[in-house]
């Protein structure tokens, strides 16, 4: 990739730049002053904190390529928090930025590095389930060579970054990956389903047994518990359970073990959801970019205190 690159900074000095930390977000698509509904929230806490915020047009950015940036004086370092984006509109964004002095805190690089599951894959094999991807949407043949990886037993679908776990049987659980009809006609749905908004190519998980804690009403997917961590300079900042989006207090002994490794994972700012198995052991299902993470319900107040007492 090609980008406007910031200077290399030491964790030290990055802990230091509150003062020149600033927020970014999505503008209403109908009245660019105004802050995204869905990112409102979060936008008001921000600045209620005294940080400066930021917003820009989503829809000009995918659509035109067109971002309009307030000249910074001095270099500030700037936290996203908005719609997903595939690595050109976030490269885009990132050096309509740089050229205003203005740095996100991930560099394009960084963001995939979370972002993509081949990126991140490589550095937390062992700890997270076997995977089998392709670099661009796979044909017949293609599918039923990745699936004779995972043998009889059961998989998941997805592409580099999201399922449709919400449409479980149909898009997302392969129940058997040696039935190659059935197997191949759920990679297709999920193909379909996916359209224009489909990563790069399709990932096969090996499906893994969890701690169930119920059934998604509409869907019938299992519910798991699972938490995500968002995670800054190799901090974790907040732990935040899933599926329901109440904060904890402490996280398992497990993230201590793989913290070292996740160090291997070049982003300052990233997330991480885990998950606990039916044998009482943890895994690692999830990396994403800190950015365009979701914070699952988890009061947006406490976040920002959260990570206001990190910085």
């Amino acid at each position: 990739m090609v980008y406007k690159k910031i200077f290399m900074r030491g964790n030290e000095e990055m802990e230091n730049d509150f003062n020149n930390i600033c927020f970014l977000f999505c503008s209403d698509p109908l009245n660019k002053r105004k802050p995204d509904i869905d990112y409102e929230e979060e936008y008001e806490e921000a600045k209620a904190n005294g940080f400066d915020v930021i917003l820009f047009s989503y829809e000009d950015l995918i659509e035109f390529g067109k971002v309009n940036v307030p000249l910074s004086e001095k270099i500030s370092r700037v936290i996203y928090r908005g719609w997903m984006l595939k690595p050109k509109g976030y490269e885009c964004l990132y050096n309509k930025f740089a050229e205003k002095n203005h740095y996100l805190i991930n560099n394009p690089e960084e963001y995939i590095n979370a972002h993509y599951l081949p990126k991140w894959y490589k550095n937390l094999e062992g700890v997270t389930p076997k995977t089998k991807w392709s670099n661009s949407v796979p044909n017949k043949e293609e599918i039923i060579d990745m699936l004779k990886c995972f043998g009889s037993k059961p998989v998941i679908v997805k592409d580099y970054v999201k399922s449709r776990k919400h449409e479980w049987y149909k898009s997302c659980y392969i129940e058997n990956a040696e039935e190659k009809e059935k197997s191949v006609q759920v990679i297709n749905n999920f193909i379909k389903g996916q359209v224009e908004d489909l990563n790069q190519g399709i990932v096969l998980r090996e499906f893994v047994n969890l701690e169930s804690i119920g059934f998604h009403e509409k869907s019938r997917m299992p519910i798991s518990n699972e938490l995500r961590l968002f995670i800054y300079n190799y901090k974790v900042i907040c732990t935040i359970g899933y599926w329901d989006g109440k904060g904890l207090n402490e996280y398992p002994k497990f993230v201590d073990e793989v913290l070292e490794k996740l160090k291997k994972v070049q982003s300052n700012f990233f997330t991480v959801d885990i998950a606990k198995k039916a044998n009482g052991e943890w895994i690692i299902m999830e990396l994403g970019d800190g950015q365009v993470s979701g914070l699952q319900d988890y009061e947006v107040k406490r976040f920002y205190k959260d990570l206001i007492n990190y910085l």
